[in-house]
């Protein structure tokens, strides 16, 4: 597992390195900081954003199989216990999510401040974090969801194609034509960055009501059935 950290560790480095234009020199990156700056910080959202996603997917995935739940089906029967390791799995795969996050981002931001001469503008980081970790928790639940009602690793996969359907058209002017991504980015958050600012294209009370609904049909789901 280590391992596979120190892999992205270093693939991610590498990707800021490249995307920051960095090769070309630090005169090229201090002569055309401003517009560099913004391309780079939408490449590298979408860079981080995808392999966080992947990353709590498949995190989520792991803390579905059997080998998790084993020692459950023993001890938890009451209603209340099953709530509660139900509420402890959700609760561990969140904080898991927000310092896979951090992390991601604090790399970003150590990188731009030690090797470019871009200026950091943190309330767009924070922006752009707080916006992908409720976008991170929403797969995790439904891919939590998916477990739930089909218990299969393939279909626990599905989240990662809604995750390349709405990254490959993350364009206004396609989305305005799709009732399908229109809806979509109602109910998902997804970042578009227009005009150099991060725009979100639904109302943010609808992303707390799809977050709950999936939250509570899951407890109820897990409630009923059997750990097994």
């Amino acid at each position: 597992m280590i391992f596979i950290f120190l892999l992205i560790f270093l693939l991610i480095n590498i990707s800021f390195y490249y995307t920051s234009s960095l090769n070309l020199g630090y005169k090229y990156l201090d002569m055309f900081r401003n517009s560099l700056r913004i391309e780079f910080v939408s490449e590298i959202n979408l860079i981080i954003k995808f392999i966080y996603l992947l990353l709590v997917i498949f995190i989520t995935i792991l803390y579905n199989l059997d080998s998790f739940n084993n020692l459950a089906k023993y001890l938890i029967h009451s209603p209340t216990k099953k709530i509660m390791f139900f509420s402890t799995k959700i609760a561990h795969l969140s904080i898991v999510a927000l310092l896979i996050l951090f992390m991601l981002w604090l790399n970003c931001a150590v990188f731009m401040e030690l090797l470019t001469p871009f200026n950091i503008d943190y309330k767009l980081i924070v922006h752009i974090f707080l916006w992908s970790y409720m976008q991170g928790l929403i797969y995790i639940f439904i891919t939590n969801l998916i477990f739930l009602i089909f218990n299969n690793i393939i279909i626990g996969l599905a989240p990662i194609v809604l995750i390349w359907v709405m990254e490959t058209n993350n364009d206004v002017y396609l989305i305005k034509e799709s009732y399908i991504l229109r809806t979509l980015y109602d109910w998902i958050p997804n970042l578009i960055n227009k005009n150099e600012e991060f725009l979100l294209l639904g109302y943010q009370l609808n992303y707390w009501i799809l977050l709950l609904s999936i939250l509570f049909f899951s407890s109820i789901i897990y409630l009923v059935k059997d750990i097994n």
